[in-house]
């Protein structure tokens, strides 16, 4: 796609999406991350669009928000935090890393790309976590790197229809690189406002630590192993941004009990 093959309304509408990405006017960074996801469905057409920022290596999702239509959802902190007990948590999250998704992680590189640039239209339908969880036709990611392990993120999705084309790829691509600012700020406010959340596993291993207990007998308690105590506990300390047992059990229950074990 050229420049000369764009609309004017392309062209209107890409000049508005910079308007509201300079943040020049009164609303906070999450009221023009919604104009912008409402201006960016105009311009390429879907069911949905959604924001978010990603901390991968522990899977987080540090803010998400999203735009169906006319509207608008804000996700809490709750919400936000993917639970590992999920009985499709471990299909997922290998998916992630072997699709789309990951692109931005495994290159270091701003991304715009769709899922059905990687696969066929019939592999897609096939899959499992297509059938099981993610139903969608295509989807259109666009996104950059913030850290080695973190990236915001806006994602496009259609459930029916055509799949997204070259014109698509090529306006995102116009976009990305003027709109890192707005995300990380946006991303950034309801950090600042929300506290890091536990899942319900993590959370209740923690409740035993401060108890003082061993890794060994709180595996034998929930029946898990030692490991999987282990392992929980580690990506407890990566939403918490802390490195000890007795550092996690302050962050996560306001006090200071030093935990054995």
């Amino acid at each position: 796609m050229s420049a000369n093959s764009m609309s004017a309304g392309d062209i209107a509408l890409l000049q508005e999406i910079l308007d509201v990405a300079r943040q020049d006017g009164p609303e906070t960074p999450v009221e023009a991350a919604f104009q912008v996801m409402h201006l960016i469905t105009e311009l390429v057409p879907c069911d949905f669009a959604s924001f978010q920022d990603i901390e991968s290596l522990g899977f987080r999702l540090r803010h998400a928000q999203w735009v169906e239509g006319e509207r608008e959802f804000l996700s809490s902190s709750e919400a936000l935090t993917a639970d590992e007990d999920d009985p499709g948590f471990e299909l997922l999250t290998r998916d992630w890393w072997t699709r789309t998704c990951s692109l931005i992680e495994r290159t270091q590189r701003p991304v715009v790309s769709t899922a059905l640039s990687h696969v066929s239209e019939r592999e897609w339908r096939q899959d499992p976590v297509h059938i099981e969880y993610l139903g969608y036709k295509d989807n259109l990611l666009m996104g950059l790197p913030t850290s080695t392990f973190g990236s915001v993120r806006i994602q496009l999705y259609r459930y029916g229809g055509r799949a997204f084309d070259d014109r698509d790829r090529t306006l995102m691509e116009l976009l990305l690189p003027h709109l890192k600012p707005l995300l990380v700020a946006a991303s950034q406010t309801t950090q600042a406002a929300e506290p890091p959340t536990l899942t319900v596993r993590q959370r209740e291993i923690l409740q035993l630590v401060r108890l003082g207990m061993s890794n060994k007998r709180i595996g034998r308690i929930i029946g898990i192993s030692e490991g999987t105590v282990r392992k929980h506990l580690e990506n407890a300390f990566a939403r918490l941004g802390v490195q000890s047992r007795t550092a996690a059990v302050a962050a996560a229950f306001g006090d200071d009990v030093a935990a054995a074990g």
